[in-house]
């Protein structure tokens, strides 16, 4: 089975995805300990991806099962994918075919199992908590088309 052609999305998402121009620089950081004053602290550049699968499903004509080792493609070849911490995908997964549970499972992709209105917060609470765990070295790429996520 052929490769699906991905170059569409990639064009589109390239300019979007995080790259080591504007990844914060992965050097720690020396301080001086100020008492009473907070540290910054740093490390290597790390990814969380949340993908709204029940709303941004697999594009019509594309193999499922290729999806999930796609993304991940294209992440390397910008450079990304060595620093993917969290990837999770978001749906109902009674309503997902095998093969792409199956290809998810196989990339390392956690698949987060509920309805609509439940996984919208999973998906946010996910969002803050990713943010927190890494508040100066974590970059969020968000794969929906939900229109309210913050900016």
């Amino acid at each position: 089975e052929s490769e699906p052609n991905i170059s569409e999305f990639e064009s589109t998402a390239k300019d979007q995805l995080p790259t080591s121009s504007n990844v914060k620089n992965s050097e720690p950081n020396s301080c001086e300990s100020t008492p009473g004053k907070a540290q910054r602290v740093s490390g290597p550049p790390r990814l969380g991806i949340f993908w709204d699968l029940e709303i941004c499903s697999v594009p019509k004509g594309v193999p499922r099962d290729a999806v999930p080792l796609n993304i991940k493609k294209i992440l390397n070849r910008h450079g990304i994918n060595e620093k993917i911490a969290t990837f999770n995908a978001y749906g109902d997964i009674s309503t997902f075919p095998q093969n792409l549970v199956d290809a998810c499972k196989m990339t390392g992709v956690s698949i987060i199992d509920g309805k609509e209105d439940s996984l919208e917060k999973a998906m946010m609470e996910d969002m803050f908590m990713f943010g927190v765990d890494n508040p100066f070295t974590g970059e969020i790429l968000l794969i929906s088309e939900r229109r309210f996520y913050p900016n």
